[in-house]
């Protein structure tokens, strides 16, 4: 059995058996399609409403709404960054607790942000 490689090959190019690469983060084009962060920012609209809905004086609500706000001006940026937007989601399932908003619709959204860039 060989190995052939043809074609445009460019780069650094190894043949043989048993060959090992491992790789660390990988970026493909580059940024995440714009269709697919406005279905997440339209997600986290939703959200705030329902943290806006909550009671005036319940407790934890203007902390939850900055922490959508955090999270909201990252997705905005032309190229959100993976790790801020992982360390703001964090940070806003910290922040929205029950009484809030439904539990089910932070977990799709929590669900969706790690979905985009995964």
């Amino acid at each position: 059995m060989g190995i052939t490689i043809g074609g445009d090959a460019t780069g650094a190019v190894f043949e043989g058996d048993d060959n090992r690469v491992e790789v660390g983060d990988i970026t493909v084009g580059g940024r995440v399609g714009a269709d697919r962060v406005a279905e997440v920012r339209a997600a986290l609209a939703d959200l705030r409403a329902e943290v806006e809905a909550a009671p005036e004086g319940t407790p934890r609500k203007e902390s939850a709404l900055d922490a959508v706000d955090d999270l909201d001006e990252e997705l905005a940026r032309e190229r959100p960054r993976p790790e801020e937007v992982a360390k703001r989601t964090g940070r806003l399932s910290e922040r929205v607790t029950s009484g809030l908003a439904a539990a089910a619709g932070v977990a799709l959204l929590v669900e969706r942000l790690g979905n985009l860039f995964g």
